[in-house]
């Protein structure tokens, strides 16, 4: 099932205690100051007075501005996604590949060995050579979109017991969905695989401190996939929800802005009526976090929200933000982010998946469009209505009937649910209007400045009833 009960949960093998380096502050956040017992101390406007055994007063000057405690190692280690890939602080696993000779996909070690025959899986430390992307061959992978040909996916998802994401298994159809049911990935980054895991040697854990402080370049790359697992089975050992979780709000919180798409899966089937999360400023971001489950709450909350907060001004520089399932409330909290979000100007969403109802109010949708086209930008939205999809895009909204009857009633209520309907297109073969209402339909599109097309079988041409005028676009 997709959620689950609460349960302090142990989040993809990171310490319970901070990493080797991290000041472990008493309460107050800052290390207690020594003090010298035959001395005592007053704060005064001017400074600091001092008075000694002898009674004399010595003064000092008033302090500046005193440093906070030293940055979490999550904020000093980073480095790029090549160099992570380069120096092997974190491998790539080989899913499937592509044979050019029969044009088909063939399964790699993680389609054979997890998903074919249900082996447990192993620590990177564990792991044959045969299952680990090479250096060289990773490095080349950072710049390939996930397309036909493959490229890399990047697993999100909640640990099912302490010491191992997955002891029984159970994660075989939820990733065969990144084989059968999307567009397919050739490699994958899965914590357990591709991170060094405990117990660690130094080399290890030095190498590990380095990967976790550069999870985000992983999570935000803007050509590569994130395949966000919400699957919790009953009766697992770690049995809190995905959305629950600390560590997995970062993931998707940082992926919705970073990364090409965010998907979402859950007990083997992709989850397209899953709302995608609304992009947080910093902020809103730590005062969500801070009510959600972490492994060490006061450690690992602090190190998540100074990360995102140090990452979002480079999130906030992409350009576009590709969600799902969106209505006006999640486009109405995008509104009020959108200032912070500086570079984004092109906003895309899909609420036409067979499994999704939400839809947007035409009020809401020229709000966006208006926010949009002042920063030079565009969005584009689809929606399933009427047995077929509702499109805006490039200031024109479209209606395509997908082959799906329209009758009479249907087509005026099509007219007046959307004063802004310019265009419809309609199958011939379903068609179920009368001749005066199809004149009915085409004059009010004409007079908006749009047009119906449809084939008609009498003429036996598919050219539109009438000329399409120049589209309007921002």
């Amino acid at each position: 099932m997709c959620e689950g009960k609460e349960y302090p949960c142990r989040r993809k093998g990171m310490p319970s205690a901070p990493p080797s380096g991290m000041p472990d502050f008493p309460p107050g956040g800052r290390p207690h100051r020594a003090t010298d017992p035959s001395t005592t101390t007053a704060a005064t406007t001017e400074g600091t007075a001092t008075t000694t055994e002898d009674g004399k007063i010595k003064s000092q000057p008033a302090p500046g501005p005193q440093p906070g405690p030293p940055l979490p190692a999550a904020l000093v280690n980073e480095c790029d996604l090549k160099e992570l890939l380069e120096k092997q602080h974190v491998v790539l696993i080989h899913f499937r590949t592509f044979n050019y000779q029969c044009g088909e996909w063939s399964p790699e070690w993680l389609g054979t060995s997890f998903v074919r025959d249900g082996n447990p899986l192993v620590r990177r430390q564990e792991l044959p050579a045969e299952a680990k992307v090479t250096a060289e061959k990773a490095v080349l992978e950072v710049d390939k979109v996930v397309k036909w040909e493959g490229g890399v996916g990047v697993i999100s998802h909640g640990w099912l017991a302490p010491q191992h994401p997955d002891p029984q298994s159970k994660r075989r159809d939820d990733i065969k969905q990144l084989w059968e049911g999307l567009t397919p990935a050739a490699f994958v980054f899965w914590d357990f695989l591709s991170l060094w895991q405990v117990p660690r040697t130094h080399a290890e854990k030095v190498s590990f401190e380095v990967s976790l402080a550069s999870m985000h370049v992983i999570y935000t790359h803007p050509k590569w996939n994130v395949y966000r697992i919400l699957t919790i089975p009953e009766h697992s050992l770690n049995g809190t929800a995905y959305l629950a979780r600390g560590w997995c709000f970062f993931e998707s919180g940082v992926s919705i802005v970073g990364a090409r798409a965010l998907v979402t899966i859950c007990d083997g089937k992709r989850m397209d009526h899953e709302k995608s999360p609304v992009p947080l400023p910093p902020v809103q971001f730590a005062a969500e976090v801070k009510e959600l489950h972490f492994t060490s709450k006061r450690t690992d909350v602090d190190t998540v929200i100074q990360l995102y907060s140090h990452i979002f001004p480079k999130l906030a520089e992409h350009d576009s933000l590709i969600v799902t399932a969106w209505e006006d409330r999640e486009v109405e909290k995008l509104l009020t982010v959108l200032p912070e979000l500086k570079g984004l100007k092109s906003v895309s969403i899909h609420n036409d998946m067979s499994t999704c109802t939400a839809t947007i109010s035409n009020e809401v949708i020229d709000k966006l469009e208006t926010a949009l086209k002042g920063r030079g930008g565009n969005m584009w939205i689809r929606e399933r209505a009427y047995g077929g999809v509702m499109e805006w895009k490039d200031g024109v909204q479209k209606f395509n009937c997908h082959g799906h009857g329209l009758g009479d009633e249907q087509a005026r209520e099509l007219l007046q649910d959307f004063p802004g309907l310019q265009i419809a297109l309609v199958n011939p073969e379903q068609r179920q209007m009368s001749e005066s209402v199809v004149k009915e339909l085409e004059e009010a599109l004409q007079k908006r400045g749009g047009y119906l097309k449809y084939e008609d079988p009498s003429a036996g041409t598919g050219a539109p009833r009438v000329p399409p005028p120049p589209r309007r676009g921002f």
